[in-house]
């Protein structure tokens, strides 16, 4: 974040009662716990740093916040596991800096909080309120509050204010100054408790006092008000000790001191002659409550048990439990066991041998689908049943195809049965989920094109259809923390899939869940949910917990999507599918520049601030001329739809620097500035409403941005990844990101490969382009698709063009330049761009075509009346383009082809004579017709030749439909 103005904060907020829709209420918890920089080491390493100097050669090391953000705003956070909690520390940076505190915890080994080597603001004093810090080690300069504010002389007015807070350390709570710093400060104290809990005798080792000043008394001035101070005694000093007596202080209200018996109590404070037992109770920190993702009444069902399936048998809840050894073992170790869930008592015993087990109840049939355990693995999945518990029948239902299989759940939908059964096929990253359906359960039929979690680890699947969809709870162990969670994602066919934005649904919480919340199970019970999952470590211990949701399964999945889902379409294949259907895209380039509107050294008016040498000083005043009034997101879209285009590629930031959408990284954005909009809020919202894609264009090159030529490590880190993390996370599901800019670096210093796995965490189905480096447009394996730009790369066909390696895309302009511009000359003509779309995507490419808004926010109407005359094409000939995959073998004389299944398509720019032979075509032709007009031509199957009309109908391009007797076959050499 960039600095702020005077009551603007940058904010960080735990999601503490669940109020910003996270699903889940308790602690947001900021552990930093490293060996190397945590509670082992002497580091001065905080939590939360805002530098990223450090005290010594070893300690320069950035952390993950290491950025000056001069006005902070933390709430409902729960910071611990370093050398000190809520801690600032500028070092070499004595600058004005505010931070303010609410409702926190913060335990450090040295500090609990405070702040270092900044001056303070008068009318906006740094404060922690309601806020409990811990210091848990004596050793060194500790302290639970540590201040150093490096004013030359004292202040009139508090540079910090603790306000109903309570400090506890060992050595002292409130400590101000450093060593050989003649440094002051004035510290205000209201209606706290601070606590040094050494009471030790004189002849031992007592504290120099609860409350301190390090180097000389007259460094500190302490306001108490209403507030109690514990330990051996109140002030001190650690090194001028005799000038203890010029510490400064005031105190009013009630200020009480409890204090070693032989210790003088300063003038101004009580004494509190009985052992303060009230003041004890509250030093400890909050408890940690588990209330997580709205659930009640979590409990601890069973010990030492992994898998636990609930299911309603004749009105009473019951648990089938798959008894079996962490690892290993015989065959008479694995079973499963049904018993009472209220009484626990053994209803039956069956399944010798099975295992990963799951229930399913229809009627008065019980039925299990479990694995086989033998030769140390999993295998096929095994259907039981019985109406009795006592006769049971037992059938394979899924076999294993070079692979184990694992957990499997069964539910029913509108169509049969379906099951999802969780393989380790080398096919793709263990584990993936699979599905197969059924009728009658009795035949069950695999379903190759649904499979669930083809890019990363997908285990332990529970799956129920629900108004219209099937849910399925599954487990991720994401990185960076080593933590198996449970996710939820729901799809309407079991190949495209939608996943919850509340993500995990269940994460283990506290020391009693270890590392893992997993292997879900639901039953609806009494009009409520049980939700049981397993907790543990995944090697040493498992245990079952059970919480409630307090109503239907129904609510409860529909609880987690009420906001809108992040689409998965799983393989790199399936996730591009439609971007290779849609064919045709507007692209959008709108920023400054369109204020600028002209270049006056290029071609391109969002370069002129490159190419004409424009400072940034000159250049940022256009942020504040850019209002556009006229700008409407829901008539871009209409424009666009009436276009035929199928997607939007707008540019979050350009080259110029300018954000279009509120990043909390910087003001140099449209919501900070004139403007005051998100615009990328709004055309999000927009292409929402009208059904089409949106993807980002979004520029690694940046001339505004200080860090880019200047540290360019800290920028990528920091502010590259800060802004791409923004736009994958604050507007719900996006389509694409298309990078730009990357030219000068190789892909290794972008690391965009980190990138990339960043994008497809937060947007598994968000496809990304190949601009990722130095060198690798169109060779790049991260990549979802190839780009060409302007026609003199677009003209030059490549390698990968005609194997197919990746889908590409073809950018360009109508006129010269990219972003508006007032004098941009001739434009290409409407007929030409129409040739254009059918000649990239005869190729098998998208054409994405640029319009430039002006500064007002509107579509010239040249570029847009050449949309409308595409769509107009389009609207009749369409179905020659959507959908369809170019026939590089084919080649029809003055003809371009696509093709979807068995109708081939002939594009005719003219008449290159009286009939069309297709020679190398192995099908039957079944007939031909004018695909604009329906006009049927004349076809000689034993020439494979199609007559032509006299005349073309349409002399822009006129498309020949061949209906073929099934899929295309070219027979390659019979030209």
């Amino acid at each position: 974040a960039y600095r702020g103005s005077k009551g603007s904060y940058n904010e960080l907020v735990g999601d503490f009662d669940g109020a910003y829709g996270g699903g889940r209420k308790g602690w947001v918890i900021i552990d930093s716990g490293d060996p190397k920089q945590g509670f082992k080491s002497y580091d001065w390493h905080g939590a939360i740093r805002s530098t990223t100097k450090g005290w010594s050669k070893e300690h320069t090391n950035e952390t993950f916040s290491a950025v000056i953000w001069d006005r902070w705003k933390l709430s409902r956070i729960y910071v611990t596991g370093s050398d000190a909690g809520l801690f600032w520390d500028n070092t070499n940076k004595i600058e004005p800096f505010t931070i303010i505190v609410e409702d926190c915890v913060g335990i450090g080994r040295a500090f609990g909080g405070g702040v270092a080597s900044c001056l303070s603001r008068d009318d906006e004093p740094i404060t922690f309120r309601r806020t409990h810090l811990w210091a848990l080690d004596w050793w060194g300069d500790t302290a639970a509050a540590y201040v150093r504010v490096e004013n030359k002389t004292m202040p009139d007015q508090p540079d910090i204010v603790f306000e109903d807070c309570t400090l506890v350390s060992p050595q002292c709570a409130l400590k101000a100054g450093n060593f050989g710093f003649d440094t002051s400060m004035r510290i205000k104290v209201k209606n706290c408790k601070l606590i040094a809990l050494n009471f030790s005798q004189p002849h031992g080792t007592p504290t120099d006092g609860v409350i301190q000043s390090v180097e000389q008394g007259k460094l500190l001035h302490v306001d108490l008000e209403d507030t109690t101070v514990m330990g051996y005694k109140v002030f001190g000093v650690r090194v001028n000790k005799e000038t203890v007596k010029d510490i400064q202080y005031t105190t009013s209200g009630n200020t009480l001191a409890y204090v070693q018996f032989q210790q003088e109590v300063p003038k101004g404070f009580h004494r509190l002659q009985q052992w303060p037992v009230d003041i004890f109770s509250a030093i400890a920190p909050p408890v940690i409550e588990t209330t997580e993702n709205g659930l009640e009444n979590i409990e601890l069902v069973r010990k030492d048990m992994c898998e636990m399936s609930p299911f309603v048998w004749k009105g009473k809840l019951m648990h089938m439990a798959c008894i079996r050894p962490s690892r290993g073992g015989t065959k008479d170790q694995y079973y499963l066991e049904i018993h009472d869930a209220d009484t626990h008592e053994s209803i039956a015993i069956f399944a010798e041998g099975y295992g990963l087990a799951s229930v399913f109840v229809e009627g008065d049939t019980f039925y299990a689908v479990a694995s086989r355990f033998a030769d140390n693995n999993w295998n096929d999945v095994t259907l039981f049943s019985s109406k009795d518990f006592e006769n049971w029948e037992q059938r394979v239902i899924i076999e294993q195809e070079s692979e184990h299989l694992f957990n499997s759940t069964l539910c029913k939908g509108p169509d049969g049965y379906v099951l999802a059964y969780e393989s380790n096929t080398s096919d793709f990253p263990g584990f993936t989920t699979k599905f197969a359906n059924s009728s009658d359960l009795q035949t069950w039929t695999k379903l190759p094109d649904a499979t669930f979690g083809t890019n990363r680890y997908t285990a332990c699947p529970e799956i129920h259809y629900s108004k219209g969809y099937y849910y399925v709870l599954y487990l991720e162990n994401r990185k960076p923390r080593h933590y198996y969670e449970t996710y939820l994602t729901r799809s309407k066919d079991l190949v495209h899939w939608e996943l919850s934005s509340a993500n995990p649904v269940l994460s283990p919480s506290g020391l009693d869940e270890g590392i893992n919340a997993s292997d879900p199970a639901l039953v609806e019970f009494e009009g409520q949910t049980h939700v049981y999952y397993s907790v543990g470590d995944q090697l040493t211990w498992m245990n079952v917990k059970r919480g409630v949701y307090p109503g239907t399964i129904d609510e409860y999945f529909e609880s987690f999507y009420t906001q809108p889902g992040i689409r998965d379409h799983g393989t790199p294949a399936a996730q591009r599918a439609w971007y290779k259907d849609a064919k045709f895209g507007v692209f959008v380039h709108w920023g400054l520049y369109s204020v600028h509107a002209r270049n006056d050294a290029g071609a391109y008016v969002s370069w002129a601030m490159n190419d004409e040498k424009i400072s940034v000083a000159d250049y940022a005043p256009y942020a504040d001329q850019f209002i556009p009034a006229k700008f409407d997101a829901d008539e871009w879209m209409r424009l666009v739809k009436e276009a035929g285009a199928r997607y939007m590629t707008f540019t979050s930031k350009h080259h110029e620097g300018f954000s279009m959408f509120d990043s909390a990284l910087t003001d140099y954005d449209s919501a900070d500035r004139a403007a005051n909009r998100d615009f990328v809020r709004e055309l999000v919202d927009a292409a929402r409403k009208a059904d089409l894609k949106i993807g980002f264009y979004y520029s690694m090159l940046d001339w505004y941005h200080p860090d880019f030529s200047a540290d360019l490590p800290k920028y990528i880190d920091e502010f590259l990844f800060g802004q791409v993390r923004e736009l994958c996370t604050n507007y719900g599901p996006i389509d694409g990101i298309w990078f730009d800019g990357e030219w000068d670096h190789p892909a290794s210093t972008w690391r965009s490969e980190e990138m990339v796995n960043m994008i497809h965490t937060l947007q598994p189905s968000a496809l990304i382009n190949d601009r990722l480096g130095k060198g690798v447009r169109g060779e790049t394996e991260l990549a979802d698709f190839y780009t060409r730009e302007q026609p003199s790369e677009i003209n030059h066909r490549t390698d990968s063009e005609e194997e197919g390696i990746r889908p590409w895309e073809a950018c360009m302009t109508m006129g010269r330049s990219w972003g508006y511009r007032k004098d941009d000359g001739e434009l290409i003509s409407s007929t030409n761009l129409i040739r254009r779309l059918v000649d990239v995507v005869s190729r098998g490419g998208n054409l994405l075509l640029n319009v430039g808004p002006d500064a007002e926010g509107e579509i010239p109407e040249p570029l847009a009346q050449r949309l409308r005359d595409i769509g107009a094409w389009l609207e009749k000939n369409g179905e020659s383009i959507y959908g369809t995959r170019a026939v590089p073998s084919l080649k029809v004389p003055g003809a371009k082809c696509t093709v979807n299944g068995s109708r081939l398509y002939l594009h005719l720019e003219s008449r290159p004579g009286d009939v069309l032979t297709l020679a190398n075509v192995g099908n039957v032709i079944k007939n031909a017709w004018v695909l604009e007009t329906g006009e049927v031509l004349t076809v000689n199957t034993a020439t494979k030749s199609i007559a032509l009309p006299a005349k073309l109908p349409n002399p822009i391009v006129t498309t020949i439909t061949v209906q073929l007797d099934s899929e295309l076959h070219v027979s390659v050499g019979s030209q």
